[in-house]
Protein backbone atom coordinates (compact mmCIF):
# COMPACT_ATOMS: atom_id res chain seq x y z
CA UNK A 1 0.00 0.00 0.00
CA UNK A 2 1.15 3.53 -0.68
CA UNK A 3 2.44 5.59 2.21
CA UNK A 4 0.41 8.33 3.90
CA UNK A 5 -2.87 7.30 2.30
CA UNK A 6 -5.73 6.20 4.50
CA UNK A 7 -8.48 3.73 3.75
CA UNK A 8 -12.06 3.49 4.95
CA UNK A 9 -14.15 0.36 4.50
CA UNK A 10 -17.93 0.78 4.35
CA UNK A 11 -19.28 -2.51 5.51
CA UNK A 12 -22.28 -4.41 6.82
CA UNK A 13 -22.94 -4.41 10.53
CA UNK A 14 -23.44 -7.79 12.18
CA UNK A 15 -26.71 -9.09 13.55
CA UNK A 16 -27.25 -10.60 17.00
CA UNK A 17 -25.80 -13.90 15.76
CA UNK A 18 -22.62 -12.14 14.59
CA UNK A 19 -23.43 -12.51 10.89
CA UNK A 20 -23.19 -9.64 8.39
CA UNK A 21 -26.57 -8.87 6.82
CA UNK A 22 -24.92 -8.11 3.46
CA UNK A 23 -23.89 -11.23 1.49
CA UNK A 24 -21.39 -9.26 -0.63
CA UNK A 25 -19.67 -8.09 2.56
CA UNK A 26 -19.43 -11.68 3.78
CA UNK A 27 -17.85 -12.63 0.43
CA UNK A 28 -15.02 -10.08 0.73
CA UNK A 29 -14.47 -10.30 4.49
CA UNK A 30 -11.35 -12.49 4.42
CA UNK A 31 -9.80 -10.54 1.52
CA UNK A 32 -10.24 -7.22 3.31
CA UNK A 33 -9.05 -8.68 6.62
CA UNK A 34 -5.80 -9.90 5.10
CA UNK A 35 -5.24 -6.86 2.87
CA UNK A 36 -5.73 -4.33 5.65
CA UNK A 37 -4.61 -6.49 8.61
CA UNK A 38 -8.03 -6.11 10.21
CA UNK A 39 -7.61 -9.19 12.38
CA UNK A 40 -4.69 -7.68 14.29
CA UNK A 41 -5.26 -6.10 17.68
CA UNK A 42 -2.98 -3.24 16.65
CA UNK A 43 -1.80 -2.06 13.27
CA UNK A 44 -5.03 -2.28 11.27
CA UNK A 45 -4.57 -0.24 8.13
CA UNK A 46 -8.14 0.88 7.55
CA UNK A 47 -11.01 2.46 9.40
CA UNK A 48 -14.29 0.56 9.19
CA UNK A 49 -17.72 2.17 9.06
CA UNK A 50 -20.34 -0.44 9.94
CA UNK A 51 -23.80 0.17 8.52
CA UNK A 52 -27.00 -1.49 9.68
CA UNK A 53 -29.39 -2.57 6.94
CA UNK A 54 -32.00 0.14 7.77
CA UNK A 55 -29.30 2.83 7.89
CA UNK A 56 -27.80 1.74 4.57
CA UNK A 57 -31.17 1.39 2.83
CA UNK A 58 -32.26 4.88 3.87
CA UNK A 59 -32.04 7.43 1.02
CA UNK A 60 -30.98 9.94 3.69
CA UNK A 61 -27.86 7.92 4.56
CA UNK A 62 -25.00 10.44 4.57
CA UNK A 63 -22.63 8.09 2.73
CA UNK A 64 -24.94 7.98 -0.29
CA UNK A 65 -24.28 11.69 -0.84
CA UNK A 66 -21.26 13.93 -1.48
CA UNK A 67 -18.43 13.64 -0.84
CA UNK A 68 -18.69 9.83 -0.53
CA UNK A 69 -21.39 9.05 -3.13
CA UNK A 70 -21.52 5.36 -2.27
CA UNK A 71 -23.82 3.21 -4.37
CA UNK A 72 -23.28 -0.09 -2.58
CA UNK A 73 -21.42 -1.92 0.12
CA UNK A 74 -18.84 -3.23 0.54
CA UNK A 75 -16.89 -0.23 -0.66
CA UNK A 76 -13.34 0.85 0.17
CA UNK A 77 -12.30 4.47 -0.31
CA UNK A 78 -8.69 5.60 -0.47
CA UNK A 79 -7.97 9.09 0.86
CA UNK A 80 -4.97 11.33 0.16
CA UNK A 81 -3.01 12.83 3.04
CA UNK A 82 -5.12 15.98 2.47
CA UNK A 83 -8.36 14.02 2.87
CA UNK A 84 -9.47 13.93 -0.77
CA UNK A 85 -10.92 10.71 -2.18
CA UNK A 86 -8.32 9.26 -4.54
CA UNK A 87 -9.87 5.90 -5.46
CA UNK A 88 -12.83 3.63 -4.84
CA UNK A 89 -13.29 -0.12 -5.16
CA UNK A 90 -16.61 -1.90 -4.67
CA UNK A 91 -18.28 -5.27 -4.39
CA UNK A 92 -16.84 -8.12 -6.48
CA UNK A 93 -13.96 -5.95 -7.76
CA UNK A 94 -12.45 -6.34 -4.28
CA UNK A 95 -12.07 -10.07 -5.01
CA UNK A 96 -10.21 -9.47 -8.29
CA UNK A 97 -6.49 -9.49 -7.40
CA UNK A 98 -5.51 -7.25 -10.34
CA UNK A 99 -8.20 -4.67 -9.60
CA UNK A 100 -7.41 -4.66 -5.88
CA UNK A 101 -3.68 -4.22 -6.57
CA UNK A 102 -4.40 -1.34 -8.98
CA UNK A 103 -6.64 0.31 -6.38
CA UNK A 104 -3.94 0.06 -3.71
CA UNK A 105 -1.29 1.53 -6.04
CA UNK A 106 -3.41 4.41 -7.31
CA UNK A 107 -2.17 7.82 -6.21
CA UNK A 108 -3.56 11.33 -6.33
Amino acid sequence: MTQDYTYTIYYSARNEAGVMWCPDCRDVESTLASTFKLDQAEGAQAEIIYLTRPDWKSPANQYRHAPWNLTGIPTVLKFSPQGAIVAKIEDADILDPAKLAAFLKQEA
